[in-house]
């Protein structure tokens, strides 16, 4: 073996784990959970990094970058209450808005 590269193979301590995960990701439910999370949760942190500086902490140490990351998802969370609570209102109104003219109607007749 003169001159010929000695080649190794290694592999990881986890690689059953890593074997289960895969046969999970590429079973009927793993599937399904996958087109929920690319619609749900990865717009989330796509969100995150480019409207609240996600990528990028400025802060040093892991508790403190924590307590950012907490701040950023708080704020995500207060943004869709917001948005939710818009939209009952609105529900609110015009269901307030057809009862108004249904008695309307009522009292014509």
């Amino acid at each position: 073996m003169h001159g010929k590269k000695v080649r190794h193979v290694q592999h990881s301590i986890f690689r059953e784990e890593y074997q289960r995960l895969s046969e999970r990701m590429h079973s009927w439910s793993g599937k399904q959970m996958m087109k929920i999370r690319k619609t749900n949760t990865e717009p989330l942190f796509a969100e995150a990094k480019t409207n609240h500086g996600l990528s990028k902490f400025m802060t040093i140490g892991l508790a403190k970058s924590q307590k950012k990351a907490f701040v950023i998802a708080t704020v995500q969370n207060l943004k869709r209450l917001v948005i939710y609570m818009r939209r009952k209102a609105n529900e609110l109104i015009m269901t307030a808005g057809q009862i108004s003219s249904h008695f309307q109607k009522l009292s014509r007749s």
